[in-house]
């Protein structure tokens, strides 16, 4: 797993506190039930972000903790591209990311910030 990866749902593999356990959804890793996979994986897409429906209704979308901080970040990839959205993820939010530091956290908040060009790595 590369750390420019960005899973099915738009979290950035090189970002996860996890990484050095998990071989990334695309491999196979990650959770079994996983939403954002079992779609794009039946769909033939690479993630969220290549998906004609999106924003849809899967539940982890909706979640309050995390799902804006996923549709902000699968909404840079379909700006500027998976590889982009990898290098600033981490340029901004760190590598291990803190998760929890970021719970709640509004989509357009997200995008606000690693669109930000005076922040452009």
């Amino acid at each position: 797993m590369s750390d420019q990866e960005v899973a099915y749902c738009g979290l950035v593999c090189g970002a996860c506190p996890g990484r050095q356990e998990c071989v990334g959804c695309h491999a196979g890793g990650g959770e079994a039930n996983c939403k954002p996979r079992l779609c794009g994986s039946a769909r033939g897409l690479n993630g969220c972000w290549e998906c004609a429906e999106f924003p849809c209704e899967q539940d982890f979308l909706q979640n309050e903790d995390f799902g804006g901080l996923c549709t902000g970040f699968i909404r840079v990839a379909q700006k500027l591209g998976p590889e982009a959205l990898a290098r600033r993820v981490i340029a901004r939010f760190g590598s291990p990311m803190d998760f929890e530091a970021h719970r709640g956290r509004q989509a357009d908040d997200v995008m606000a910030l690693l669109l930000d060009d005076e922040q452009q790595p």
